[in-house]
């Protein structure tokens, strides 16, 4: 009897490590998807012009997220006995592995990889966690009511929130296009302001495709909910409610391929369910291989065809198979596609892109056999038998997993508010609170219900499989865990294995993940504190120019109060004498932003964005003491020089190490005696940079510039003449071709006209 007590305390305690397991997982997973994420925090834009505050999570709490995610995978692993079974564990634990190779040589591959291990790690724990009663009903009922908070936060951001950045771009169009750096007829000026034009919402994740997959999700999932038995008729007037606002979100995203793989994965479930029910995964699977077939057979039929995002998809897929032939062994590494792409992508192809859009390409394209290892899993998850079995009989009370439920959404909801609070007016905390209430409502009503949810969670998990081969929503920071999360809940109501001792294996694993990511977070967080010493007095340079200027009478009068009391003397409320005193004051704090940036490289030396930001900032001081103080400007201009080489030697893959370098040079060259020798090391630097981007005309356009300035006729016209072939070869997306003036600019001098 003792011997059986023991056993039955042994089994409880597993269980409540699952519990607590999975809690973890969903906790952090919805922390990351309900607050937005800014890679290079304050320092996107120039902040001396443009300095909005951080509203969500940065690299190192992002990083934070996805450790917890894997921390409650380890747990779950650990203590349940059931899950993907030992040859998904195996190939899964190589994935993994190949995460911490990258992650342990290459600072710029830690947040992605650490993103795509999280996705990895919430599927085989919600995988295996889904054999202990109640847990698929707590995952379903938080996955399934997060739609309703998507529609919440859609309607205002499509009524209020559009109109107002509307406005809000178009005062300071100027000023805002200053701060990015780019040219206002140029294409990503171009691109940007297409996209502000359409109202449709894009939620946490700044990409309404990513948002269509969760409102895709929720939809399928929550009408399938209330066409199952068991429910009262209240459950499903609310459910198809639920339905109703998720399907509104969805499309109000206007993501075509979200409504395909909405509708697709809802009939293949349906029909399925009818048919074979026991072959409800693999239908689903062979509808996502359909998906990516598809993509290729449109790729076959070339441009003549109107319809062109499957086309250029299908152009992501061959540049992710010839990067894989250059990486067979561990990819090109997390984070690193986009430079590889570049380079490698077919002829005619207009986009760099950071994302195969297609979860099979961009795992095996990143990680190699680790991405094999990856895809030959989920594979094996959703070719097992269905078993959608009945959770009648839950070892927690019903009110006990609708407070679970609540529990999750309060933490996601709290996060979400905490990381808005400066951006938050009340219209955004009003849809915050409805949003919330109906997330919870929803989701409590499903975890304490008695109906049936096993085909639901099938339809909803279906609907992230599939979009996964179309969209980057498996990838993407914000939003991979919890797509990690709905794949898990679809395949967990599959077929189960014993692990054994395989689930080692990925423990081990996990643990050298976690051990890299506290290791390099420690970088990232002296990174970080870097980038932020370096904008303070920065941001408060910009809140006074905004002041002045949008802010009339009593904003100017403000503003040169301020400033006055910053520079010692006194400054007229004038536009004029505002604006002088401003540039005079920006100048004084590049002195403290220089030495934030260096701590900050010194700590990610890897970081192309930030070397750049400390090279204008010391541009800017060498321009400033050229005349007063020619030899401290000296120091400043070898500086910026030796930080632009010296991140050629860091990151030699990066195209914007070597462009960078090749604009050091340029701005070197206008405070020197022999400027061209300054220019010709511009032109080889922007040699290599056009070596990596060998399709970009703009590259081409600037090699000739600069070539002619030197004299050099022949080769200009040479360069003028390949930037109008590259342009001429985009006719697919005309906003990435050259503007109408640098266009005529290369026709002039490829006929050798200044």
């Amino acid at each position: 009897m003792a011997e059986r007590d023991a056993q039955i305390a042994t089994v409880d305690r597993r269980t409540l490590g699952v519990w607590a397991g999975v809690m973890l997982v969903l906790g952090a997973a919805f922390v990351r998807a309900m607050c937005s994420y800014d890679p290079f925090p304050w320092w996107e834009a120039d902040p001396f012009r443009f300095a909005p505050p951080i509203s969500g999570l940065t690299p190192t709490s992002g990083l934070a997220m996805d450790g917890l995610v894997l921390l409650g995978a380890g747990l779950v692993l650990g203590c349940s006995r059931r899950g993907p079974g030992r040859i998904a564990a195996c190939l899964i634990a190589i994935g993994l592995g190949v995460i911490s190779f990258h992650a342990a040589t290459n600072m710029e591959t830690v947040t992605d990889g650490a993103s795509i291990a999280a996705s990895v790690a919430a599927m085989a724990a919600v995988w295996a966690a889904s054999s202990v009663p109640g847990v698929r009903r707590v995952v379903l009922g938080a996955a399934l009511g997060f739609g309703v908070m998507l529609a919440a936060g859609g309607a205002q951001e499509v009524l209020i929130e559009h109109p107002r950045t509307v406005e809000s771009f178009q005062q300071t169009r100027e000023s805002f296009y200053q701060a990015k750096g780019w040219d206002p007829a140029g294409p990503e000026a171009a691109m940007y302001e297409e996209r502000l034009s359409h109202p449709n919402p894009t939620g946490p994740f700044g990409l309404t495709n990513v948002l269509a997959t969760f409102a895709g999700a929720s939809a399928v999932g929550l009408l399938g909910v209330a066409l199952s038995g068991g429910w009262n008729r209240s459950s499903r007037l609310a459910m198809i409610a639920g339905a109703a606002a998720s399907g509104w979100a969805l499309l109000a995203t206007g993501s075509k391929g979200g409504v395909g793989a909405a509708a697709l994965a809802g009939l293949v479930v349906a029909v399925s369910a009818n048919l074979r029910p026991a072959w409800i995964g693999r239908a689903a699977l062979a509808a996502s291989i359909g998906v990516v077939l598809a993509v290729f057979a449109r790729g076959l039929l070339g441009d003549g065809v109107g319809e062109l995002s499957l086309l250029f998809r299908s152009q992501y897929q061959i540049g992710t198979v010839s990067i894989w032939a250059e990486h067979p062994i561990v990819g090109t590494g997390p984070g690193l596609f986009q430079d590889a792409y570049t380079r490698l992508k077919p002829a005619g192809a207009p986009e760099d892109v950071t994302s195969a859009h297609s979860v099979f390409f961009d795992w095996v394209g990143v990680l190699g056999v680790g991405g094999l290892g990856f895809v030959a899993a989920l594979i094996l998850g959703w070719t097992r038998r269905s078993e959608p079995g009945s959770e009648e009989r839950p070892t927690m009370s019903r009110r006990t997993l609708g407070r679970l439920v609540g529990g999750v959404v309060a933490a996601a909801v709290v996060a979400a508010a905490l990381t808005q609070r400066e951006t938050m007016g009340l219209e955004g905390a009003l849809a915050l609170l409805a949003g919330a209430v109906g997330w919870g409502t929803v989701g409590i009503w499903i975890a304490a219900g008695t109906g049936r949810v096993g085909n639901a969670a099938l339809a909803a998990s279906a609907v992230a499989l599939i979009h996964g081969q179309l969209d980057v929503t498996a990838v993407w920071s914000v939003s991979a865990p919890l797509w990690g999360v709905l794949i898990g809940l679809g395949v967990g109501c599959l077929r189960t294995e014993p692990t054994g001792r395989s689930r080692w294996m990925v423990i081990g694993t996990l643990g050298c993940v976690l051990s890299v990511l506290v290791w390099r977070g420690s970088a990232l967080m002296r990174w970080e504190r870097g980038l932020n010493d370096a904008a303070d007095w920065a941001s408060r340079i910009a809140a006074v120019r905004l002041e002045a200027v949008f802010e009339g009478e009593p904003g100017l009068a403000r503003a040169a109060e301020t400033l006055g009391e910053w520079l010692g003397t006194g400054v007229p409320a004038r536009p004029d004498a505002v604006e002088a005193a401003l540039e005079e004051a920006s100048l004084i704090a590049h002195d403290d932003a220089a030495d934030g940036l260096r701590e900050a490289l010194r700590a990610r030396p890897t970081h192309s964005g930030t070397r750049a930001a400390l090279g204008r900032v010391l541009a800017a001081m060498a321009m400033r003491d050229q005349t007063r103080a020619p030899q401290k400007s000296a120091r400043f201009w070898d500086e910026v020089v030796a930080s632009a080489e010296a991140g050629t030697d860091q990151a030699p893959w990066d195209a914007g190490t070597w462009s960078w370098l090749g604009r050091a040079y340029e701005l070197r060259s206008r405070a020197a005696v022999d400027p061209a020798a300054w220019l010709g090391r511009a032109a080889e630097a922007w040699t290599e940079a056009d070596r990596l981007t060998p399709q970009d005309p703009g590259s081409a356009a600037r090699l000739a510039g600069v070539l002619w300035e030197l004299g050099r006729e022949a080769e200009a016209r040479d360069w003028a003449g390949e930037a109008l072939q590259r342009d001429d070869a985009l006719v697919l997306d005309p906003r990435r071709r050259l503007s109408a003036r640098d266009r005529a600019s290369m026709e002039r001098l490829a006929r050798g006209i200044p």
